[in-house]
């Protein structure tokens, strides 16, 4: 079992990359994206937390 608050979903695009995840909301009951990731034309990746801030 996960920790509360721990992601709990990934969502790919169609090419199968993995672009957020997202964790479930029991008060709301619906997911959340905690993290966004986007990738360049060299694989290069950038990720953001769920405000749109730079991780890395």
């Amino acid at each position: 079992m996960l920790p509360l608050g721990s992601p709990t979903g990934i969502i790919c695009d169609g090419l199968g990359s993995v672009v957020a995840l997202s964790k479930w909301n029991c008060g709301l009951s619906r997911g959340e994206v905690v993290e966004r990731y986007a990738y360049d034309a060299f694989g290069g990746t950038r990720i953001r937390d769920a405000a749109g801030g730079e991780l890395t």
